[in-house]
């Protein structure tokens, strides 16, 4: 976690003077007389972090946030936040991060990273990464420790909601839905297609069905005819080869009789030379099943890493496709087919770059020319024009690199103007001359507002992407953020490299399978598992005469069974031979008819009673019936396809809902359980969170508290003294689940009584141990509990810092 290190103001509010504040692990308490300027500090920590409300700041306006008295004012006011970030939570390349903010008197703020100038979103962005906020609850101002209990239920849902970062899967799910939406316009229209095709199709195919029916009816009929015959002759033979196979078996039962008996009399001998062995080799085991052991448990090591390889590869080919679609989306039709061709060098949004916080004014910028098509010359035109007509493709515009001319402007000097568009970008010095044709006569400026006095001079484009023609006309408003692949890019990056790690692991683990294989091998395991088998050969040697007598009783029984199989096969091989001559007299066929005689028998008087009612037919019907089946059958496909696509999308914001709830679900039931054990630790009583509707994530967070001694209560209905104790708990517990770096409380104790602020301040002091506190009081208990103290006094208006004290314990 990174660590705040200093803060240092002059000429910020009563801060006249350069004054800095060195912030130490663990509690530091700034104290001091009402109207000394120690809340001016907090002030100073949500000004340097980017607050930009006035009344926030306990101001009229910005500009009144300059020190100014009847003597003397400031020419400017400056914050400096110092960060030590040698963890490098926030991804900055530096271990020390320095942040000033600094305001003249026309309100008008300067932002520098490390001496460097930068915009105000780009330092919110960066402090984000380690949860530092202007307006997060670690920030608590003075009077405001009880407005997480003013908030309506939903209000204070959506701060768990923001705690568990699920904007993500906000903007997902949106994006899901308005494909769902698309889908489904779409689904409607080809579903009214798909039914007249399908009357079309359903009307030829019963036409089709009676012509067919009656070409196959008479060789139908012949057909059963024949199978009737050849199923009765089949049955026979598959009793003779039955019965055939019944004497097969008996006598070779007979034969396995005589030599089974021939094995008992060897038994013994047999059983005995086994214990022998058996006794001999009972330890050889033992260290066999520990060789095992190491062999499985690196083979079960090998099939977890191959299985992590086929994830990630199956995870990897999904991006890619993802990515190959995406790019597709919102490419014009003639510039997918000519952007790969061998003279085009790239479309103009392809050959310029530039950083975030200027994408939406080049985008603003270019509007439709970032998908003009760079080209060599200007001689390889025509081709491609002839080539876009012939195949009625679309239209492109070209921009060659021989003939391309721009005009460049000047800067004017002004309020927001930033520059050139040109000199934001960068791109290939070959690709001058068509920079300078699409950016080279426009300026930057950061916002509408202050452009009214370059209108008509200049084409104006701003940064949160408006665009202000020569002409006057301006384009603006809310437009739609594109898909982002950035993100996607870096994920199939790091699953390569992730990849290439576990193969590594996987060939060395491949090394120590054959090494223990080999020394399984040297060991014997003939004997392995040995346990009570020296018990058990006495009892088969007393089973062995057993058997031997009753192998021979067995063996009267089948020779008796023998001679009836004989008397049946004569009787059957009559009944085969009389089925044969009645087949050689009629039509015989290559397949019989399924079912059993009795079914067939049905059949044939129903296929003969169907022959006549067949009426006329389309014989036509049978040629055109393909036309419509692949009509129909290709619309069908299209709409299953649309149908699995909805069904997927559904799946997706199934996950997505899922996941959100999941990821939502844990963190409350994580802060609730915080909350109870520091409201207990207050006042002995029991408080917790519950959803307005159980387990409804969408729903209203109630906060209920019963002290002790008492029955329990709403937040509203608590005194003014419970109020404060409940949201201070709430406060804290969500800082356990999801700690900020630092925790600045102003006068959170000024309505507790010393006996509730000495049980907050040591819940604090526990805290201190993983968070910086720092913490505005006029409350000796607390002073007592601080690491270090800083008093503020403010003498003819000018506040000052006038003593530190260290490490009290």
């Amino acid at each position: 976690m990174v660590k705040l290190l200093k803060l240092t103001l002059q000429g910020f509010k009563s801060f006249k003077n350069k004054v800095g504040l060195v912030i130490g692990d663990g509690i530091t308490c700034i104290a001091g007389n009402n109207g000394s300027g120690k809340s001016n500090l907090l002030d100073a920590f949500s000004f340097v972090l980017g607050k930009n409300s006035a009344k926030a700041l306990r101001a009229d306006r910005m500009e009144d946030l300059l020190f100014k008295s009847d003597k003397s004012e400031s020419e400017s006011a400056k914050v400096e936040f110092e960060i030590d970030n040698s963890n490098k939570e926030i991804k900055f390349d530096r271990e020390i991060i320095k942040i000033e903010r600094k305001i003249n008197q026309q309100g008008q703020s300067t932002y520098r990273l490390n001496d460097k100038i930068e915009t105000r979103q780009m330092i919110i962005d960066l402090l984000r990464e380690a949860r530092i906020s202007p307006n997060w609850l670690n920030i608590v101002a003075q009077g405001d420790v009880t407005r997480v209990l003013e908030m309506n239920p939903l209000e204070r849902r959506q701060v768990i909601d923001k705690l568990a970062g699920l904007a993500e899967f906000d903007e997902k799910k949106k994006k899901s839905e308005k494909e769902m939406r698309k889908v489904d316009d779409i689904l409607k229209e080809q579903n009214m297609l798909l039914k007249e095709k399908e009357k079309l199709f359903q009307n030829i195919s019963e036409e089709k069905r009676k012509v067919e029916t009656y070409n196959e009816m008479n060789s139908k009929i012949k057909k059963i005819k024949f199978s009737i015959l050849k199923k009765k002759l089949d049955d026979c033979l598959d009793k003779k080869e039955k019965i055939s196979e019944k004497e097969r078996e008996y006598a070779k039962k007979i034969k396995d009789i005589d030599k089974e008996v021939q094995d008992i009399d060897k038994s013994t001998e047999e059983y005995e030379n086994e214990v022998k062995e058996y006794r001999k080799n009972i330890f050889r085991g033992s260290e066999e099943v520990k060789i095992i052991e190491e062999q499985e448990k690196v083979k079960s090591e090998i099939l977890k890493l191959e299985n992590k390889i086929s994830l990630n590869n199956k995870e990897r080919g999904r991006l890619e496709k993802y990515i190959e679609q995406i790019s597709e989306i919102n490419k014009p039709k003639a510039i997918k087919f000519l952007i790969d061709k061998e003279d085009i060098l790239g479309s103009v949004k392809q050959i310029i770059d530039c950083k975030p916080e200027y994408k939406q004014a080049i985008d603003a910028t270019l509007g439709s020319t970032k998908n003009d098509l760079v080209i060599k010359s200007f001689d390889k035109i025509p081709v491609y024009i002839k080539y876009l007509k012939e195949n009625k493709i679309g239209k492109a515009k070209f921009l060659p690199l021989d003939k391309i001319k721009g005009n460049i402007i000047e800067a004017p000097k002004g309020k927001g103007v930033i520059d050139r568009a040109i000199n934001i970008v960068s791109f290939d010095k070959k690709f001058r001359k068509v920079v300078e044709y699409v950016l080279g006569n426009t300026i930057i400026i950061d916002k509408v507002e202050n452009s009214k006095q370059f209108v008509n001079k200049y084409r104006i484009a701003t940064l949160e992407g408006s665009l202000i023609e020569r002409s006057g006309a301006v384009l603006g408003g809310y437009k739609e953020q594109v898909f982002d692949l950035t993100k996607s890019r870096e994920e199939i990056k790091n699953l390569v490299e992730e990849n290439k790690n576990l193969e590594k692991e996987l060939k060395v683990l491949n090394k120590g399978l054959e090494k223990v294989s080999k020394k399984r091998k040297e060991t014997s395991s003939k004997y392995a598992g040995i346990g009570k088998e020296v018990e058990k050969i006495e009892e088969k040697l007393k089973k062995s005469r057993e058997k031997r007598r009753k192998g021979y009783e067995r063996k009267l029984r089948v020779q008796s069974d023998l001679s009836d199989e004989k008397i049946k096969l004569a009787r059957i091989e009559v009944e085969v031979k009389n089925y044969q001559d009645k087949l050689s007299e009629i039509e015989l066929f290559d397949e019989v008819e399924e079912g059993n005689i009795s079914e067939l028998k049905d059949r044939l008087k129903s296929y003969t009673n169907e022959v006549s009612k067949l009426g006329p037919l389309n014989l036509k019907a049978v040629e055109d019936f393909e036309k419509y089946r692949g009509e129909y059958e290709n619309l069908k496909e299209k709409v299953e396809k649309i149908v699995e696509e909805k069904y997927a999308i559904l799946k997706v914001i199934t996950e997505i809902e899922n996941r959100r709830k999941e990821k939502f679900m844990d963190l409350f039931r994580e802060v609730n359980k915080e909350f109870k054990d520091i409201y207990f630790r207050f006042t002995g009583g029991e408080g917790y969170l519950v959803l307005e509707e159980q387990e409804e994530i969408y729903s209203g967070l109630l906060i209920k508290a019963r002290p002790k001694g008492k029955r329990l209560l709403g937040i509203d209905s608590l005194s003014g003294g419970e109020k404060t104790i409940t949201a201070i708990g709430f406060l804290l517990a969500i800082q356990k689940c999801k700690p900020s770096c630092f925790v600045l409380l102003d006068e959170i104790d000024a309505t507790l009584d010393r006996e509730n602020t000495k049980k907050v301040i040591d819940v604090v002091k526990e805290f201190s141990k993983e968070q910086q506190y720092i913490i505005i009081t006029h409350n000796d208990a607390t002073i007592s509990k601080s690491d270090q103290v800083y008093g503020v006094v403010a003498e003819n208006g000018v506040s000052s810092v006038v003593g530190i004290k260290i490490n009290q314990k």
